[in-house]
C-alpha cells in the first residue's frame, strides 16, 4: 500500500482511498474537504471521479499537468469527455464549475496522506444519501 493511497478517517485510522470509497458507498460518514456551494452534489461527483481514478490512476496525469502548467492538454480534454460519459455523472446535471471542483476533490482524496492536510476550516464529514424504493 502506497502512502499516497492513504486517507484519514477520524484522524486515528489511516485507510486507503478504496476503503474510503467503500465506506462512502455503504452510507457511512467520511472526512472530506468543504467545497462551498452545492456541497453534497460536488461530493457525490467527486467520489464517482475518485472511483474512476482508482481503476485508472494514469488519468491523474493530465490533471496533474494542468495543475502544474495551468494549460489544458488534449489528454485533459479527453479525460473530461470520458468522465462526462460515466453513467453516475450523466444521471445528474452539473455545471463546469461543479465538475472542476469535483475533479480537485477526487484528486485530493486520491492523494491524501496526512490528517493535517485538510485545514480545520475546510474539514467536513459527508455521507452518501441512499435512496430506498418504497
Amino acid at each position: 500500500m502506497r502512502a499516497a493511497d492513504r486517507i484519514d478517517l477520524g484522524a486515528v485510522t489511516m485507510i486507503t482511498a478504496s476503503q474510503l470509497l467503500r465506506q462512502w458507498d455503504d452510507g457511512r460518514p467520511v472526512w472530506s474537504w468543504r467545497m462551498d456551494g452545492h456541497e453534497h452534489h460536488i461530493q457525490c461527483l467527486g467520489f464517482e471521479i475518485l472511483r474512476w481514478f482508482l481503476t485508472r490512476p494514469c488519468d491523474l496525469q493530465p490533471l496533474q499537468r494542468l495543475a502544474d502548467s495551468g494549460k489544458e492538454s488534449a489528454q485533459f480534454v479527453s479525460l473530461i469527455h470520458r468522465l462526462e460519459l460515466l453513467p453516475a455523472l450523466r444521471m445528474q446535471p452539473y455545471t463546469d464549475v461543479q465538475l472542476a471542483k469535483a475533479l480537485v476533490l477526487a484528486r485530493a482524496l486520491f492523494n491524501y496522506d496526512d490528517a493535517g492536510s485538510i485545514p480545520a476550516d475546510r474539514r467536513i464529514r459527508v455521507r452518501r444519501l441512499v435512496v430506498v424504493a418504497a
